[in-house]
């Protein structure tokens, strides 16, 4: 079941006709690209697992954001993601999962059902919705965790 929407900012004007689910959908664009995906055959190829899309491109895992991130606005970030290192806020994602009761597989398995057919199949939402909820209570914005 869709969980309800909460009381946080991105939520308070969500487009008109939408349903709970399509609001989760535009909220929740790409959050699931922090988290690691199971490899899947698309038909005609075998598509590798990924770690996560955006844990592939971080070079300097020991730096906090604060140093490495260029162009960085301090009123998009919060604090404590900026005094993080790259390890740091990963690990804080991933013990987010298991706060939430959630294993590691049925992370995964929702992340490939965003990946490969989240337009048609939101079960995902019921896995990423909470994980991303205990996130926003733990003080990271929006911003900190979809882009």
């Amino acid at each position: 079941m869709t969980p309800s929407l909460p009381d946080l900012p991105e939520f308070k004007d969500p487009r008109p006709g939408d349903s709970i689910e399509a609001t989760w959908q535009n909220v929740l664009n790409n959050f699931h690209l922090r988290y690691p995906r199971k490899a899947y055959h698309d038909g005609t190829r075998r598509v590798a697992a990924c770690p996560g899309y955006y844990r592939t491109y971080v070079k300097q895992w020991g730096t906090p954001h604060s140093e490495t991130m260029q162009n960085r606005d301090p009123d998009r970030n919060t604090e404590i993601y900026m005094q993080m290192t790259p390890r740091q806020y990963y690990a804080a994602l991933d013990a987010a999962v298991n706060k939430c009761g959630f294993t590691k597989n049925q992370l995964k398995a929702a992340v490939l059902i965003r990946s490969t057919n989240g337009r048609q199949d939101r079960s995902w939402i019921e896995t990423l919705a909470p994980i991303y909820i205990y996130l926003r209570n733990q003080g990271f914005n929006h911003v900190d965790l979809t882009r």
